[in-house]
């Protein structure tokens, strides 16, 4: 199962995403996760963006390990399935604290090897 975020199109093999504005107040930082490719197209069709982009699928530990430099860049936030139009007139979308889902990830984890520990 894979999740798709935007990036800039390179030569290099580096995953460049788009970070935006989010919050009330417009000062944090926010990177967009799409649950699917066709949401993914429809938003960077909606953009009109200079330069090119296209969707990365991206599986559980590439996500996991996108949203860890995300989050040591001081990317704080989250965004699932953004829409461009209602982002353009500024309502506000779902948005998830990266650090919490993390968190939630390593407590999965932790979970997963007590359990084995306790099994033995």
């Amino acid at each position: 199962m894979s999740v798709y975020v935007i990036a800039k199109k390179s030569e290099k093999d580096v995953l460049d995403t788009v970070i935006f504005h989010a919050g009330e107040t417009g000062e944090q930082e926010a990177v967009m996760v799409f649950t699917n490719e066709a949401a993914t197209q429809r938003f960077l069709d909606e953009s009109n963006w200079e330069e090119p982009h296209q969707p990365v699928a991206l599986d559980a530990l590439s996500l996991v390990e996108w949203l860890m430099q995300a989050n040591s860049q001081g990317v704080r936030y989250l965004a699932v399935d953004p829409q461009r139009k209602p982002q353009r007139s500024e309502e506000s979308q779902i948005v998830l604290s990266i650090e919490a889902e993390l968190t939630r990830c390593a407590d999965s984890v932790v979970s997963v090897i007590a359990a084995s520990a306790n099994s033995s």
